[in-house]
């Protein structure tokens, strides 16, 4: 029988996490930058096309937190789960 490690899934929820915030502040420099963009050209048509399509990139990226987030809680429900049996399971050797 495999028995599922406490560790791995600490390790996938903290990985997880650490994405999520990683992309957010990349997600916010691009929109940052895209801004920018605009503004050093002083609203250039162009410009502000690529960065409207940048932005749109940006939201299509961000609407994935949310999944992200729902794997990230569905891992700490089943962790919990998992050392809610390993208690009962101790207590019952006894």
């Amino acid at each position: 029988m495999a028995y599922a490690s406490e560790e791995a899934y600490e390790e996938m929820i903290q990985a997880l996490g650490k994405y999520l915030s990683d992309l957010g502040e990349q997600c916010e420099t691009m929109s940052a930058a895209a801004q920018d963009c605009v503004d050093n050209t002083d609203g250039d048509p162009a410009a502000a096309a690529s960065a409207s399509n940048l932005q749109s990139c940006v939201a299509k990226i961000q609407a994935n937190f949310e999944t992200i987030q729902g794997i990230m809680t569905a891992l700490q429900e089943e962790l919990e789960e998992i050392r809610e049996a390993a208690a009962r399971a101790q207590q019952s050797s006894y």
